[in-house]
């Protein structure tokens, strides 16, 4: 049975993934190296991310120093932000919003040079993440407005995605300094479940308080 759902998850993350553009081939060898589809996403991304010389223009060991000086600093942090009061959320469809917030977002994160020099680090230093719930759509356009007033003074990238069918948004990413970030988001209900394990454990999610409503999870999954 448990073989079974895990055929079943990698099926739906490649899906997800050719969805998002990158070749059948890619996808696979992508989810055979690692173990759920976020790091499939930054895998199929790591030839734009490692190789920072030739990819970053201008971009040497002196500014690696002084960018691991900056995170000691101000340590970065990769915030995701769910839409859990949208009516017609199911479990599948966080992760579709999650996994495409989560390449937007990297997609943001590699155009800019001295985002790319953090994003390595904070790499480096085992990728804090973490997820939100709001109660609608109006907090997370609104939220989404309050970070994108000061997104290069304060060094941050940010990826909204929106349900088109509904006109409203449904899951924002945001990447930049910890301590900014939380001034934020700080209000907000923290889900105990991180976005990595988020993608893997389909079977457990009702065990995890994905929605305030306790039986929305059952209800999510009969979508």
């Amino acid at each position: 049975m448990q073989n079974a759902s895990a055929s079943n998850t990698t099926a739906d993350n490649l899906a997800v993934l050719i969805d998002m553009g990158f070749s059948e081939q890619q996808s696979r060898e992508a989810l055979q190296r690692v173990e759920n589809l976020e790091d499939a996403i930054a895998f199929l991304l790591n030839d734009q991310l490692q190789p920072s010389p030739p990819s970053s223009p201008g971009v040497s060991q002196a500014d690696t120093s002084d960018d691991e000086a900056s995170y000691a600093a101000n340590p970065r942090c990769m915030q995701f932000i769910i839409n859990t009061g949208h009516p017609h959320l199911s479990f599948s469809a966080c992760l579709l919003n999650i996994a495409q917030a989560s390449f937007d977002l990297y997609d943001q994160i590699i155009s800019h040079r001295s985002q790319l020099l953090s994003f390595k680090t904070w790499h480096h230093h085992g990728e804090l993440k973490q997820l939100f719930e709001c109660n609608n759509g109006n907090q997370l356009r609104e939220l989404n407005q309050q970070f994108e007033i000061a997104l290069k003074e304060n060094q941050i990238c940010t990826a909204l995605i929106n349900d088109s069918k509904y006109h409203e948004p449904v899951c924002l990413a945001v990447f930049g300094i910890a301590s900014y970030l939380e001034q934020y988001t700080s209000q907000l209900k923290r889900l105990n479940i991180c976005p990595t394990k988020f993608f893997i454990n389909d079977d457990d999610d009702d065990d995890e308080n994905i929605n305030k409503d306790g039986n929305n999870s059952e209800t999510t999954k009969k979508q």
